[in-house]
């Protein structure tokens, strides 16, 4: 029976980073619809995200992924799983975004990279940054071409996922086909961002007749609500009895080798 409590908290503990946090987002338009590419607007898009009841404006406004999907003006509202990017360096989290089976950690470390970087870009040059992260996100589809960018999009998508990056998050060995595949510069940069993923759950779509919305990018952090905290803190107590009951226990066989 020990043995069974310590394997289960153990599966506890293991599963904690997985956790995700459900919110609504409420898309309402574009910051400026002067910046736009690949005959889509792009740059910030404008909206707020509810959580645990509560709406936050997002600020300076969303980012979009996502070029595979569509939303449309003058506003639509959907469900969708709010992560950090931080955790998705836990394989179930990168599993569960749009493009984590096909792009992976180096593919996510550079929307990221790219979403901070859009923050300190003026309008001008921001149609660029989107672009690349429409193409970076697409890799897996083929959508975008890179044929299709212009000449500032097709520099910041060699700076970061060329064979000679010098960004390093991406060792250019594969073609983007291996999830596993990514140096410790895209762990760093994962792992040091604050940005959070915004995937749809295929829920609450409004309007119904609206396709699946875009997975966006944001800045809003999305603390996790009662039933959640309440798994947590049940969790906790099970990682910790599970390492009480293993400290106590006698070491009374022999390791072989």
């Amino acid at each position: 029976m020990k043995r069974f409590a310590v394997i289960a908290a153990s599966m506890l503990c293991l599963a904690l980073p997985a956790l995700g946090e459900d919110v609504t987002i409420n898309f309402t338009g574009v910051a400026n619809t002067s910046v736009q590419t690949l005959g889509a607007y792009a740059g910030y898009y404008t909206g707020t995200v509810t959580a645990n009841g509560v709406t936050t404006t997002e600020s300076p406004g969303f980012i979009c992924d996502d070029y595979n999907n569509e939303i449309f003006l003058p506003s639509e509202s959907w469900q969708a799983n709010a992560t950090s990017f931080a955790s998705l360096l836990t394989p179930s989290v990168l599993g569960n975004t749009f493009f984590g089976n096909s792009i992976g950690l180096a593919g996510y470390a550079a929307i990221a990279y790219l979403s901070n970087l859009m923050a300190t870009t003026p309008a001008s040059g921001q149609a660029d940054i989107s672009a690349a992260i429409w193409y970076i996100g697409s890799l897996g589809t083929g959508t975008v071409s890179f044929s299709s960018l212009d000449a500032g999009a097709q520099a910041y998508v060699n700076q970061l996922l060329g064979n000679s990056t010098s960004a390093g998050l991406y060792d250019g060995t594969d073609g983007f086909t291996s999830a596993s595949v990514f140096t410790s510069a895209a762990a760093s940069e994962l792992a040091g961002s604050s940005l959070w993923l915004y995937t749809p759950t295929g829920l609450d779509i409004n309007p119904s007749s609206d396709p699946m919305p875009q997975e966006f990018v944001g800045n809003v952090p999305v603390p996790e609500g009662g039933a959640a905290l309440l798994y947590l803190l049940l969790a906790g107590f099970a990682c910790f009895g599970a390492m009480f009951i293993r400290a106590r226990r006698p070491n009374t066989l022999t390791e072989m080798a």
